[in-house]
Formats: C-alpha cells, structure tokens, sequence
C-alpha cells in the first residue's frame, strides 16, 4: 500500500518534537545540575553569527505547525521567537505536539498537488506542490533545526549521545 503525505509527515514531526524534548530536558538537568541560569543553555550558539539554542526550537516547532496549517489550507499560528525559560520551550512543543495531535489525514488527502507558497525570507517566495513543500522544504528545514539544537548542546559539552537524538525515533521498536 503506498504511503500518503500524512502518514509520511506527521509521525516524523511527533517523533522529532519528542527528540526535541528529551534534549531541551538534558539541557535543563545539566543547568540545574551545574546551577546554570537558564539562558546559559537557552542563548547558547554553535558560533557567534549563528542563531541560539531557543531560536533553534522556535523554528522546528513553527515548521511542525505550519505543516499541518498548510497541508489543511489555513493559517499557520503566528508564534513569535519569545522562548526565554525552560517554561516558556516546554509549552510551545507542547503546544506543537497538540496541533500535530489534531491533524486529520482527510483533509491532506486531495492536497498533494496543491500549490503552496513558501515565504523565504523578506523578498522572496517559493511556490510548489503540497507534497514537495513536505519533503523539499518542510522536513529538512524541521531536522535541521532539530539537529542544530542537538548540536549546540553537544558543543557544550552536554552529555547528549546519538541515542538521545533517535530514541523517540525507535522507541516502538525497544523491547518493553
């Protein structure tokens, strides 16, 4: 049976968001652990003209939404970069996680080919099929972010293995 762009999609952006949890949770503990305020973790960068640590779950849990909004045909949230306590990141990837949660299959089903546009910066935009917005554009951006706030933990010095990153990833498939 072929797979649909749902079923392509959302179990990877639930899966991600719940890596993205588990790293934000490593950071908090080593702060914690460290007696670290917050932002140590929170503004942390890879490099200085790079953006930070918050920035990085901003981005990935906006992009998990705006999957669902335009694969739906409405408007993704408006959610501005304000992510400034560990409070504040946990709520929006749990609010992510719900707007995933909500997903129906039906009404991405006939929108493989609707056209999508794609802001890409201030003076530019893209437009392309539904389907190819998911895997050109909406994956890879989303893993990216994922994959650069795993890595600036990492350069930290945070203990984060490979296992921390694919575990939500490979959970269903752990002996219980």
């Amino acid at each position: 049976m072929p797979s649909t762009v749902f079923e392509s999609t959302i179990p990877m952006l639930v899966n991600g968001l719940a890596s993205l949890k588990h790293i934000v949770e490593v950071g908090e503990k080593y702060a914690t652990e460290k007696s670290l305020p917050e932002s140590d973790i929170l503004d942390a960068r890879l490099v200085d003209d790079m953006l930070p640590f918050h920035f990085q779950i901003h981005i990935a849990t906006d992009t998990a939404q705006k999957a669902v909004a335009r694969l739906e045909g409405t408007e993704p949230k408006p959610w501005t970069s304000n992510l400034t306590s560990f409070a504040g990141v946990y709520k929006r990837i749990a609010d992510a996680q719900a707007i995933l949660a909500a997903a129906k299959p039906a009404a991405w089903a006939s929108r493989d080919e609707e056209p999508i546009t794609v802001p890409m910066g201030k003076d530019r935009q893209l437009t392309m099929p539904a389907k190819d917005y998911i895997i050109t554009y909406n994956l890879p951006n989303f893993f990216f972010h994922l994959q650069t706030a795993y890595a600036i933990l990492r350069a930290k010095g945070l203990p984060l293995g490979k296992s921390d990153y694919l575990g939500s990833f490979m959970a269903k498939y752990e002996a219980k």
